[in-house]
């Protein structure tokens, strides 16, 4: 009944997704391709106030209210300082803004990047966190993807409200599509004004397989600070379900969507993306 409830409200919220055909050509992986981070099955896009990004030193850097929120650690941060303190379990990392040292459960460790501030908000090196927290990682050097595998983070209130209203057809590869790249264009919370935007997204079907007309599901989700939206799976009243055309074995695709917030005044916090195939 809860379920139900959820997505009654859902398909009432003010948001708009384009359902704009893809655009499918053959193409070898984009040698420009950027380390992306993923969460279990879930690809992180954008994290509030920019998306991860590489630094000048080659390394992935995070904002750190991104390892609060879906990692499960807590975050002190000093202002006055400049320091963040990052705990999980029994480990423990302190770094300092434009600093290369960083304190590890009591030890002095050097990293070859820095912490740095953007936006106002403070963004740190994945690396020396992975490192530093014994985060279950997998690395896909073809891919370039750093994947956190922990089963417990399904259970993270961003997470667990994606999968109580995100009702599909039975999956069959979890790990069919790969995002290659990403870029939005977006309008900030203003004042009694909803927020909208427009995100491009280049993906490419790494199944192994071509991919039958209606089975692709490059399946994205915006999250803002109060409501979440995503495209339907299934019919739902007044919401078709879009095109799914056939995609080659190795073929780079294009989707392009709009977005709005449901809700004056609400900023996006995060992009996700599941790159699967159905049944």
């Amino acid at each position: 009944m809860r379920k139900e409830f959820i997505r009654m409200l859902f398909s009432l919220m003010v948001m708009v997704v384009s359902l704009a055909p893809m655009n499918v050509s053959f193409a070898s992986s984009d040698p420009s391709t950027k380390p992306i981070f993923k969460i279990n099955d879930f690809f992180v896009l954008y994290t509030s106030p920019k998306a991860p990004y590489v630094d000048p030193n080659n390394r992935l850097m995070i904002p750190v209210r991104f390892v609060s929120e879906l990692l499960g650690a807590n975050v002190n941060y000093n202002g006055r300082l400049q320091e963040a303190t990052i705990s999980k379990g029994r480990n423990s990392l302190k770094l300092k803004v434009d600093s290369t040292e960083a304190d590890n459960n009591g030890t002095v460790i050097s990293m070859d990047t820095a912490p740095e501030i953007v936006q106002n908000h403070l963004y740190i090196p994945i690396r020396v966190l992975i490192d530093s927290m014994n985060l279950p990682v997998k690395w896909d050097k073809e891919t370039a993807v750093i994947q956190v595998v922990d089963e417990s983070l399904n259970d993270m209130t961003i997470f667990s409200q994606i999968t109580d209203i995100n009702v599909t057809p039975k999956v069959a590869d979890n790990n069919a599509i790969l995002p290659l790249w990403s870029n939005i264009q977006m309008t900030g919370p203003t004042l009694g004004k909803l927020t909208t935007g427009t995100l491009s997204l280049r993906a490419q079907n790494v199944s192994g397989q071509d991919i039958s007309a209606g089975k692709e599901d490059l399946h994205v989700i915006f999250s803002f600070e109060k409501g979440t939206m995503m495209e339907m799976d299934v019919p739902m009243p007044d919401q078709p379900v879009r095109e799914r055309p056939f995609i080659d074995k190795g073929a780079i695709f294009e989707r392009t969507l709009d977005f709005s917030s449901g809700m004056y005044n609400e900023q996006l916090n995060y992009i996700f993306a599941l790159g699967r195939t159905f049944e």
